[in-house]
């Protein structure tokens, strides 16, 4: 199974959701297609948690591609500030 297939199972925004969800990661109101980090590891293992019971009827593989998605997502989101608004403030 391809990983975007299994993020979506995670919730309508893909891999994002649950983190959206939580508050463990936000949009950057000037440039939407930034994901902001904030930094709450509390949030960032609720969403986890969260996205265990949403994959708990797939079957592994395809819910260890859904994880996967949400490492990704994770981990090229902006720490804490939003690197276009950091080279030209709105």
């Amino acid at each position: 199974m391809a990983i975007g297939d299994a993020a979506l199972t995670c919730g309508p925004g893909g891999s994002a959701s649950p983190f959206e969800e939580t508050g463990a990661l936000v949009q950057c109101p000037h440039h939407p297609e930034v994901w902001i980090r904030v930094g709450d590891q509390a949030k960032e293992k609720a969403a986890f948690e969260l996205a265990d019971i949403r994959l708990r009827d797939r079957p592994a593989e395809e819910r260890q591609a859904g994880k996967d998605a949400m490492a990704i997502c994770l981990n090229t989101a902006a720490n804490r500030l939003c690197p276009l608004c950091l080279a030209s403030p709105p």
